[in-house]
């Protein structure tokens, strides 16, 4: 889970304003929003690389790159 100066990092980052003040009853619906969305995310890419790569060898090890999440990003922010 990410800590609430993480989350307040995160926001000052995205042009929220360097004043934002998050209220402490307000962190864990962010944080569980954004444990569904990394979760989502990490399970759309897996199977989408699945998808794209069939006759990968079941022996080797499963590896995900920027690019299998690319490949979903867009309709995961929409479903969002």
């Amino acid at each position: 889970m990410l800590s609430k100066e993480a989350l307040v990092k995160i926001l000052s980052q995205n042009n929220c304003g360097k004043d934002i003040e998050i209220s402490d009853e307000v962190i864990p619906m962010i944080q569980k929003y954004l444990d569904i969305f990394i979760e989502e995310a990490a399970l759309r890419s897996l199977q989408s690389h699945k998808d794209i790569n069939k006759e990968h060898d079941k022996k080797d090890p499963l590896e995900l790159s920027h690019q299998d999440l690319e490949r979903v990003v867009g309709v995961l922010l929409m479903d969002m």
